[in-house]
């Protein structure tokens, strides 16, 4: 399948629980690897600092990840992942 076809069924479809699942295991996989040490604690935490004035909130992250549904990333794909910005980019 391309990304086109795979913009399309987002915007269309609903996302499975499977495939909902998988994505937030993924992406807390990531975050976990991204905070393997003191030194990647101290510069993700400075970084929330910078971009949301709380070092905390990379503490949550993880949190409202979990909280994305499968209407979130039909609505996302609706609203993103258009022709209109992806003209002039090739797919696949």
């Amino acid at each position: 399948m391309n990304a086109t076809v795979d913009a399309q069924r987002l915007q269309r479809e609903l996302v499975s629980d499977e495939e909902l699942r998988i994505a937030h295991q993924q992406e807390l996989q990531f975050a976990s690897d991204q905070l393997a040490s003191p030194a990647a604690i101290a510069s993700a935490a400075a970084r929330s600092a910078l971009f949301y004035g709380d070092a905390t909130r990379v503490t949550s992250d993880g949190a409202r990840m979990e909280r994305v549904s499968a209407e979130d990333v039909r609505r996302v794909a609706r609203r993103y992942l258009t022709t209109a910005r992806n003209a002039g980019v090739p797919a696949g």
